[in-house]
């Protein structure tokens, strides 16, 4: 879905400075048991917070991970990781074929390993879907294989993150805010979106599909189980 040549242009700071608010909503709280053959040698949080009290031999890793998600009711998941086998994959990552793979299939299929490699366990609270994987199904179903994608995300009536993006085969190949189609105002409104899209379709053939959705709102829906 994100080609590998992909084109980042005219990034506006203004809007992206709240990226890493809306991929908070759907960033996972894990927790790391590190051990070998059994002995652990750490256990973390998301965020390299060491958990200082929680102390025992990895026996059973099910019910090692059941215990931890009982006590921390917060965590979305826990991985058991066996030192050597954690090093290996990290080897055979390396082995993937990244020529071959978009950058969202490289990612999840990094995920795909880690949830079947041998020595490596993985305990979620609920099943869960990886948000490329809500983004692929949403490109598949709903947009046209080329075209350009212009998304708002409004708080309010003021614009806290706008993206175009521009498809060909349904692979997203430039990435870009709306900044150059409106007027020079450093944070453009909910007024000024009718004037955007109809000025990126007069600069572009392709389709222009347009998606406006309050941001707290569409940050959720991602990180959605």
């Amino acid at each position: 879905m994100i080609d590998k040549q992909i084109s980042i242009v005219d990034l506006n700071p203004y809007t992206w400075r709240n990226l890493g608010q809306l991929t908070s909503g759907f960033q996972k709280q894990v927790i790391y048991v590190l051990h070998d053959q059994g002995k652990v040698l750490s256990i973390a949080r998301s965020g390299n917070q060491l958990l200082q009290g929680e102390t025992f031999q990895v026996t059973d890793s099910a019910n090692n991970a059941q215990a931890l998600l009982a006590a921390y009711p917060d965590i979305d998941e826990v991985q058991v990781l066996e030192r050597q086998r954690l090093i290996q994959y990290y080897i055979d990552i390396q082995s993937l074929p990244v020529r071959e793979l978009d950058t969202d299939e490289y990612l999840l299929q990094m995920e795909v390993m880690l949830r079947n490699y041998s020595g490596i366990e993985v305990y979620s609270r609920e099943q869960t879907v990886h948000y490329f994987e809500k983004l692929q199904q949403y490109v598949q179903a709903k947009l046209p294989e080329n075209c350009i994608l212009l998304l708002f995300l409004l708080s309010g009536d003021a614009i806290s993150f706008d993206l175009l993006l521009e498809f060909n085969n349904h692979r997203i190949v430039r990435m870009s805010s709306t900044e150059r189609f409106h007027q020079e105002k450093e944070v453009p409104s909910f007024a000024d979106i009718t004037d955007i899209m109809n000025n990126v379709q007069t600069s572009s053939e392709l389709p222009v599909v347009l998606e406006i959705h309050d941001f707290n709102a569409f940050r959720a829906v991602l990180g959605s189980k």
